[in-house]
């Protein structure tokens, strides 16, 4: 099986980006615990955001990832269909080779 560099790298550059932001989340986390249990603010004082545009940002944030992953297939099958054409020159040219053998056997 055929390993696609480019694939390999956008996918390691992806899992690099979703550990950095992990971590930036964990650290958040983190801050805001110190912050409640040290009396920094107090539940009371955080703010609620508007609903609807809550949702409708959370909403784009789901077509973007859609469209991302809709891309994403879109070229793995690209790649499987120039894999199988590639594979299906390769039986091609073994079996004219075959051929070639059981005629060259038969003249002998």
């Amino acid at each position: 099986m055929t390993i696609n560099k480019k694939y390999e790298k956008r996918e390691m550059a992806r899992e690099k980006g979703a550990e950095k932001a992990a971590q930036i989340e964990r650290a958040i986390e983190k801050e805001l615990l110190q912050r409640l249990k040290s009396g920094t603010f107090y539940p009371q004082e955080i703010y609620n955001l508007n609903q609807k545009e809550f949702e409708k940002v959370l909403e784009e944030e789901e077509v973007e990832e859609a469209e991302e992953y809709e891309e994403d297939m879109d070229e793995e099958e690209e790649q499987e269909e120039e894999l199988d054409d590639e594979e299906l020159r390769r039986l091609q040219e073994e079996e004219e080779n075959d051929e070639e053998d059981v005629e060259d056997i038969g003249e002998r």
